[in-house]
């Protein structure tokens, strides 16, 4: 049998021998003669080690210590990522929603997988303080020059992170930190379909899209846009209020109603009596709906982005009238691949504001109580019906 053993200073005697480390995946001596081939693994990188062998015969006696050898081992060769990107938006396939943003970056030399480190505070993400931002390990690596795709998830809605990806070697060598990119997650604006959605009544199933304004000819499915969405930013307000009290206070009134779907929104607006004769109706339904925890703002008549997307950063929802279409969506993020993201209650399968051009008139803004500091004084507003 082999009795190999390795150290990192030279192996000249039976004492350094013995201190020295010994391999136990050394296989079965061969038929003399033949030549040996063995590989150790595990190794340190840049490193030089010394090797040497015993042979003991079948009787069971030690030769005496071999010639020493000496090998040096290589660094890794890693590269590094300097493509990070948050993947282009596609509507079929979105890239960035509530709690998950999609990343990609082409493969580097020597990637057997990659830390992907994120946070909220930019700060974090350097080299020197990445340790301290939250990591997701990813170990599906490609071959190199191909891409690589990773959905991060578990993120927050409506925040942002800063995210950069440090490849490791399969040797464990962790690479430098890539570019730095960051990226807004999505309002989670619970979404409504003015066309598609059922309650049950005397026992049976009915589709809101079938529903009639008052005792008008229009039905939900043609004219309820604005009306949905002020659905959906009420069940908005009712998830994500900035004060505990008032979330309570919103759920408080619209568990009477059974809860704030088109249907039922419709339902109290005829009751209140808050239709005018041409079917549109009064907005403060909002204000009365939450305890005065949520009011509807004087709208900005022109087309503003910076507001827009401050009201994504600042949690608030809006409400937006697209040009030329009388039509009313809920905007609830912006990517710069895709532009404007939008819950549109016409058009189920629509994500972006790219089907009606990038272009709108008036947004709607709302404004959050406190419940302490006096109530914001909301604007009667007679709505769209449409």
């Amino acid at each position: 049998g082999y009795d190999m053993r390795y150290s990192l200073v030279p192996i000249v005697d039976e004492a350094s021998f013995g201190a020295a480390n010994s391999i136990s995946t050394v296989p079965a001596p061969q038929v003399a003669g033949s030549p040996e081939r063995f590989t150790l693994g595990g190794l340190t990188p840049n490193t030089t080690y010394h090797f040497v062998l015993k042979t003991r015969d079948e009787a069971g006696n030690w030769s005496e210590l071999s010639n020493s050898a000496s090998a040096s081992t290589t660094g890794d060769v890693l590269g590094t990522v300097s493509d990070l990107m948050v993947k282009p938006w596609s509507d079929t396939a979105p890239t960035v929603g509530v709690h998950v943003a999609t990343f990609t970056w082409t493969a580097p030399a020597g990637a057997a997988s990659y830390l992907v480190r994120y946070s909220t505070d930019a700060t974090l993400l350097t080299n020197e303080q990445c340790e301290n931002a939250q990591t997701a390990a990813f170990t599906l690596a490609q071959a190199a020059g191909t891409t690589e795709t990773y959905p991060l998830t578990g993120l927050e809605q409506a925040t942002r992170y800063y995210v950069g990806v440090q490849p490791v070697s399969a040797a464990g060598t962790v690479g430098e930190l890539s570019k730095v990119v960051d990226v807004l997650t999505l309002l989670d604006v619970p979404y409504f379909s003015q066309a598609n959605g059922e309650y049950i009544e005397d026992d049976q199933t009915k589709n809101w899209g079938d529903d009639y304004y008052l005792n008008g000819s229009n039905q939900m499915r043609s004219v309820g846009c604005s009306l949905t969405s002020v659905a959906m930013i009420i069940n908005y307000y009712a998830l994500y209020h900035p004060v505990p009290a008032m979330r309570e206070l919103i759920n408080a009134k619209i568990n009477e109603l059974g809860g704030i779907t088109p249907h039922t929104l419709n339902e109290y607006l005829i009751r209140k009596g808050w239709y005018d004769t041409d079917h549109n109706f009064e907005w403060d339904v909002i204000y009365d709906l939450t305890g005065g925890a949520v009011a509807y703002m004087r709208p900005l008549d022109s087309r503003n982005d910076a507001i827009l997307k401050d009201s994504f950063i600042n949690k608030r929802p809006s409400i937006i009238r697209v040009k030329s279409k009388h039509h009313s969506v809920v905007p609830i993020g912006y990517v710069e691949s895709g532009g404007f993201i939008i819950n549109d209650p016409g058009k189920i399968d629509n994500h972006t504001l790219g089907i009606y051009d990038y272009d709108y008139q008036i947004i709607h803004p709302f404004q959050e109580w406190d419940g302490e500091s006096p109530k914001p004084a909301y604007i009667s507003f007679k709505g769209y019906k449409k």
